[in-house]
């Protein structure tokens, strides 16, 4: 057996925490802590400075300064176990696969459609990235971590020499699974939260034509983004705009006033809705999701809630059907459904899931001995 340390490293375009958090939680369970580096360096620095975002730029910085030290111990210091966070046929897998070579390596992607001729997030120099993923991941990649079904059958089927795949799903923080006695005792107000960036791919022009098809109904938007001022000017008393919310706690107890959770997204290029995190959250609180069949809204949703998706051009014609069909009774039971579903995307359910694909890894089972 290679002789791996126990360093592991966490390789993201850009540092999210969240999208990992239960392997995060599986390393700390053993007395390991996975450090996070950022390989996109110059963008962000160069955007915060046009945007005179000086706190931020202190961060990015930071970041920048990080990933150039850990390239040299990548070269030069002991193995690690590093997943790596990285789009589709990204071209910058050119500038990483020199550090990579010596390590155990696994993907981590969320990306839906793997195909030929569909579109993808980075797109530079595309037929000689394709040929240079082709032959790292399927001499040196030692699994993939999937977030959704589709991206695992999309990948097997075109990629079939690259290494298993594992579908793992994201998960959230504990605090999000309300206690379902008091999750299936609200009454059932009227009331429709939306979570999320305000932009046009995620549906906002249909969230305020319901808003204002709906009088009798509040909607409630919780983020920002673009489109933060026409829900602030929209001139319907029935919405509510209270921004970005950083704390959970706090957001947690202002969706309590809320009954569905509402998710229009729509595919735009070369974006799609990859997961739905706000979607699973509010499930979580006991919500009930209104959703576009997105591959995101889909895997969170499951096969037993599906009926509560429908295709975009569909989406108000949906929303008004479901919700014209709610009263305190139905609500009890869909919420029970809601919350029973999101368990399946608990930390330690979804940590489980990945140490099953890492079981098989040299430097995971390193990690395991030094336990002992």
């Amino acid at each position: 057996m290679k002789e791996y340390s126990v360093n592991i490293y966490i390789l993201q375009e850009r540092t999210i925490p969240n999208h990992v958090r239960a392997f995060d939680m599986l390393c700390r369970a053993r007395g390991l802590e996975p450090r996070y580096h950022q390989f996109a360096m110059a963008r962000p620095v160069l955007a915060t400075l046009v945007k005179r975002d000086f706190r931020r730029l202190r961060i990015e910085v930071e970041r920048l300064l990080a990933m150039l030290s850990l390239l040299p111990r990548l070269i030069f210091g002991p193995r690690a176990l590093i997943v790596l966070g990285i789009a589709p046929f990204d071209f910058r897998i050119t500038f990483l696969v020199p550090f990579l070579l010596r390590h155990s390596v696994y993907l981590h992607n969320s990306w839906p459609s793997w195909g030929p001729g569909e579109p993808v997030p980075k797109s530079w120099f595309l037929s000689i990235s394709k040929s240079i993923w082709n032959s790292f991941v399927s001499k040196h990649i030692q699994g993939i971590f999937c977030v959704s079904e589709k991206t695992a059958t999309s990948i097997s089927a075109h990629f079939p020499s690259w290494p298993p795949c594992a579908v793992i799903g994201h998960t959230i923080d504990a605090a999000w699974f309300a206690d379902q006695e008091s999750s299936e005792t609200k009454p059932w107000r009227r009331s429709v939260a939306y979570i999320g960036r305000l932009v046009a791919e995620k549906g906002i022009d249909e969230l305020l034509a319901l808003a204002d098809a709906l009088p009798d109904f509040q909607f409630h938007f919780f983020g920002n983004g673009p489109m933060e001022d026409a829900v602030r000017n929209s001139g319907l008393s029935n919405v509510i705009f209270h921004g970005y919310v950083e704390d959970s706690a706090t957001l947690i107890k202002r969706l309590q006033a809320c009954d569905v959770v509402a998710q229009p997204s729509r595919h735009s290029g070369a974006w799609v809705e990859a997961f739905g995190l706000g979607v699973l959250e509010c499930m979580a609180r006991g919500l009930i999701p209104v959703t576009t069949n997105s591959p995101g809204s889909l895997t969170v949703l499951g096969e037993e809630l599906k009926f509560l998706t429908c295709p975009v051009a569909d989406y108000q014609e949906h929303f008004l059907h479901i919700v014209k069909s709610l009263d305190d009774e139905r609500c009890r039971t869909l919420r029970r459904r809601c919350t029973q579903r999101a368990t399946y995307f608990q930390p330690q359910a979804v940590s489980e899931r990945w140490d099953v694909l890492l079981s098989d890894s040299d430097a995971w089972i390193n990690s395991s001995m030094l336990m002992k």
